[in-house]
């Protein structure tokens, strides 16, 4: 896994590439701590690049967001991929990460201060019109 991190005033944002696996995961989350214990608190994560993520990077995201909790900060993902959405959802991260469909509508989500989880129901309807164009493959 190779990640960009850029640093935007109050924001970091992280670019994924590849993969977010067993092998990648720890340094994934040794980084990501090092980020959170340097004071960061707006974490949004570019999954546009990501091609798979395991259980283990499953696991890391999940810390990363206790983490992020813990000090009063936030992480969204954005242009998570329709596979990554699927098994997101499956394990129930979309009840507990904020996803947007694009950076910009990510930024923007760091202006609403309420802690409401974002409603899958609209991620699945973008994806059922954009990606697939097959509404029945995720009927609501």
């Amino acid at each position: 896994m190779d990640f960009n991190l850029e640093d935007k005033g109050h924001m970091h944002i992280l670019r994924l590439r590849d993969h977010l696996s067993s092998g990648t995961a720890e340094e994934f989350h040794r980084r990501m701590r090092a980020l959170i214990d340097g004071g960061a608190r707006n974490l949004v994560v570019d999954c546009s690049e990501l091609s798979s993520v395991s259980s283990a990077g499953l696991r890391a995201l999940l810390q990363v967001h206790r983490q992020m909790t813990l000090v009063n900060g936030k992480i969204v993902l954005h242009s998570v991929s329709e596979i990554a959405w699927q098994l997101l959802e499956t394990a129930g991260f979309t009840m507990i990460f904020r996803l947007y469909r694009s950076e910009a509508e990510a930024l923007l989500g760091f202006q609403d201060n309420s802690r409401a989880r974002f409603d899958s129901s609209r991620l699945k309807r973008y994806y059922c019109r954009v990606m697939r164009g097959d509404c029945q493959a995720f009927p609501d």
